[in-house]
């Protein structure tokens, strides 16, 4: 699911749709994959496509965290927070 959302997103041999990108980094997040996850948060951050909401982004960063992402904002001081 993930990678189906990176090539929507990127627009990698398809169409860049951010509505797509979205369906299937959510579908990966709710299966649990930590990258979808983080690319959902993106999304919600930026507000590519969907209005921006960065309350949500914050939780699905820190879901990303949970699910071992490791990057920058997964530490007690970024407390999930996308810089």
């Amino acid at each position: 699911m993930y990678a189906v959302g990176m090539r929507y997103s990127m627009g990698l041999e398809v169409e860049q749709s951010y509505s797509n990108a979205l369906k299937y980094f959510s579908k990966a997040c709710e299966l649990d994959d930590g990258n979808g996850c983080e690319y959902l948060a993106r999304i919600y951050a930026k507000g590519n496509g969907i209005q921006k909401n960065t309350a949500k982004s914050t939780e699905l960063y820190k879901k990303a965290c949970k699910l071992g992402i490791n990057k920058k904002y997964c530490t007690d001081k970024n407390n999930g927070k996308h810089k």
